[in-house]
């Protein structure tokens, strides 16, 4: 059975090349920031080690937050080109705010007028033409994997539009038995094909080097997220991993992290939680605060705090879903949402004990009431801490029905199943993406 090291091994070979080229990045970034220093007024690296230090912290997350450390075949002059520059752009203004606030411009040549502009124009030129370079080699030499969908091929369309959300292009084909080519990336078998009678023929095609993956299999290791609909009870009972119910020692830390991440949450953004509080109140004159009842862990509810992002008795009717452009929606509240700064007051939630920073987010009683009903293993999700964010929020748009709420259950087991302390890094650097760039609803 599929478990954890397949999963872990595909991310950490991911991982991998990404880490390279943050490093190569930051190697460059030295050479080309160092160098001009020492030929434009002979300063030596130890006198700049801080503001270099500075240098490497925020264009290497200004890269990530604009995508640069995603591989894709995809080749575009137009993107690439603006992406990158958006970065530069967003790494120079982080600098010259430190290096403005803590007097390092007055010090330091790093952060002197030719250095610095020639420097930060340089390393862009490097992160455009690099990734021009690597999308090209990508492109050029890798062949398009192809997929055989053994079995009922009315799925096919479906299997397609789900892995080229995350890969890109893919060739996925009915397998016939006899059309597999050298560069096929595997087969996947789907329900009923597995039988005692086509034993002999799986076994063969792996014997002769070709994956072949059942159905879930193929979504939990490549989609990252757990099937419901072709699970079972037998399926869950027998599963090994399920990291978050069972690690006593990252659970503890998880915790502690949880505590110190909402603590300095507040000390850094308590200014901004208070102006919104602020303006949510000017705005309409109710009450900044919005308390509603949420089923956290072992279907236990508690109250959940959030900034009021609607207008004043929104739901006089009733509990509802949230709709694309809802109308119950304030002005304000739309820019709230987006960035996902209506959740900040859940950092209370967090120090309580009722939520973590990272987990399935909570849903209403009355919500869970009806998808337990409708959603096979939906009180399954209940087994941890809700959170702030969470590896569906990251992975999956925001959405507002049934079909949504099964979606993002699969990517919750996957995560519960999965857990690691790394997952969770992971998950906090999409977040400030989505933050950022408000991709929030």
């Amino acid at each position: 059975m599929y478990g954890r090291a397949e999963s872990e091994k595909v991310l950490g070979t991911r991982l991998f090349f990404m880490l390279v080229l943050v490093a190569v990045d930051a190697l460059v970034l030295i050479l080309i920031m160092t160098g001009l220093s020492e030929l434009e007024y002979g300063a030596r690296i130890p006198g700049a080690l801080g503001t270099l230090g500075l240098a490497i912290v925020c264009n290497l997350l200004a890269v990530y937050l604009f995508g640069g450390y995603v591989l894709r075949r995809q080749l575009s002059f137009i993107h690439i080109p603006a992406q990158m520059g958006a970065a530069t752009g967003l790494a120079s203004v982080m600098i010259l705010v430190v290096g403005y606030a803590f007097k390092l411009v007055e010090l330091d040549p790093l952060l002197w007028r030719t250095v610095f502009l020639y420097g930060m124009l340089l390393f862009g030129c490097w992160l455009v033409l690099s990734r021009l370079v690597l999308a090209y080699t990508i492109r050029w030499f890798t062949v398009i994997p192809t997929w055989y969908v053994w079995g009922d091929s009315t799925i096919i369309d479906t299997i397609r539009k789900d892995v080229e959300a995350i890969y890109g292009e893919q060739d996925v084909q009915t397998y016939s038995g006899t059309n597999t080519t050298q560069e096929v990336a595997g087969v996947i078998a789907l329900p009923g094909v597995l039988t005692e009678d086509k034993a002999e023929q799986v076994v063969a095609l792996r014997m002769s080097g070709i994956r072949v993956f059942t159905l879930e299999e193929y979504y939990e290791k490549f989609l990252y997220r757990l099937p419901v609909r072709l699970m079972s009870n037998s399926w869950f009972a027998t599963s090994a991993d399920f990291g978050l119910l069972h690690q006593e020692i990252p659970l503890r830390i998880k915790r502690t992290i949880d505590v110190l991440g909402a603590l300095i949450g507040l000390l850094l953004l308590g200014w901004l939680m208070l102006l919104i509080s602020v303006l949510v109140k000017l705005q309409d004159k109710g009450s900044a605060i919005y308390k509603q009842r949420r089923v956290g862990v072992n279907g236990r509810s508690f109250s959940l705090y959030k900034f009021r992002t609607m207008v004043v008795d929104a739901e006089k009717d009733g509990a509802q879903w949230t709709a694309k452009g809802d109308s119950r929606i304030t002005w304000l509240g739309r820019y709230l949402r987006a960035a996902r700064l209506d959740e900040l007051p859940q950092l209370f939630n967090v120090l309580r004990g009722d939520m973590s920073l990272i987990g399935p987010r909570p849903e209403r009683p009355s919500f869970v009431a009806q998808l337990e009903k409708k959603i096979p293993f939906y009180s399954y999700r209940h087994a941890v801490k809700p959170g702030i964010t969470g590896w569906a929020q990251v992975i999956y748009p925001y959405g507002a029905s049934e079909e949504d709420a099964e979606r993002k259950l699969e990517y919750d087991l996957y995560y519960i199943r999965h857990f690691t302390l790394m997952l969770d890094m992971f998950i906090v650097l999409r977040t400030l993406r989505v933050v950022l760039f408000g991709k929030g609803r």
